[in-house]
């Protein structure tokens, strides 16, 4: 056993680290350990740089403030991994066992499009794909929600259905806010760009295409979008 950075949070040996990012660190448990199924633990870190008394409550806050959101989620059919227990700062997951969209896309689809006799068949499922991200975006966004972080990373597929997972709410809010469902949608459209290169010119279109079907404020968001792309574009070009 290893004791961690959450002082009441003990690793046991058959869990296995799968991966460490700037907020938090996520193990993978086998079933029987804690529950009947596997599932993930998200522990939370703590900051040095911020007061202890003050650095434990806004990150228990973030814990408990995700695990409320994916129960919502999960409550209003949206596939998303489903809390089994919060024991602030650690969130308990399901296991949810399937590639990223972003491994599912380096593994198969974009290198396959290099060969011609399987290109058609390769961009229908390229279309497939763009047309549940927009769906999926624009069914957090119907809920009042806003991921904060989307990325190809952040979201699982499940195959042969094609069916997307959204995960890691760690910077998801509740908000009505135009600006922060136009710059949600902006994060996705740069982390596309910069992560998917070799992604067909009509993938983002079909994406926005999907979003603008199936959200209710979508021409408001899409309007606001413009507006925050050129805000971008003027920051690439002058700072």
């Amino acid at each position: 056993m290893t004791r961690t950075e959450s002082e009441a949070f003990t690793v046991n040996s058959d869990w296995e680290l799968v991966s460490q990012g700037a907020e938090a660190k996520l193990w993978k448990i086998p079933a029987g350990s804690l529950f009947d199924v596997p599932c993930i633990a998200k522990e939370r870190f703590s900051k040095a740089y911020r007061h202890p008394a003050l650095d434990e409550k806004l990150t228990k806050q973030r814990c408990r403030a995700e695990s409320r959101i994916l129960t919502k989620c999960m409550e209003k059919g949206i596939p998303v991994p489903r809390v089994l227990r919060t024991d602030a700062p650690v969130l308990y997951l399901e296991y949810i066992d399937a590639p990223t969209v972003r491994e599912y896309l380096e593994s198969d689809l974009l290198l396959a499009l290099t060969n011609t006799a399987q290109n058609a068949s390769q961009h229908d499922k390229l279309q497939q794909l763009a047309l549940a991200f927009g769906q999926m975006v624009a069914a957090l966004h119907n809920m009042g929600i806003v991921h904060g972080d989307l990325t190809t990373s952040n979201a699982m597929i499940r195959l042969p259905e094609m069916t997307l997972v959204a995960i890691d709410f760690g910077l998801a809010k509740n908000t009505t806010s135009t600006e922060e469902r136009a710059v949600d949608l902006y994060v996705l459209e740069r982390a596309l760009s910069s992560t998917h290169p070799k992604l067909p010119d009509d993938f983002w279109t079909l994406l926005l295409t999907s979003y603008r079907a199936a959200a209710e404020k979508a021409e408001a968001t899409l309007s606001r979008l413009e507006q925050v792309q050129i805000r971008g574009r003027k920051r690439e070009c002058f700072g």
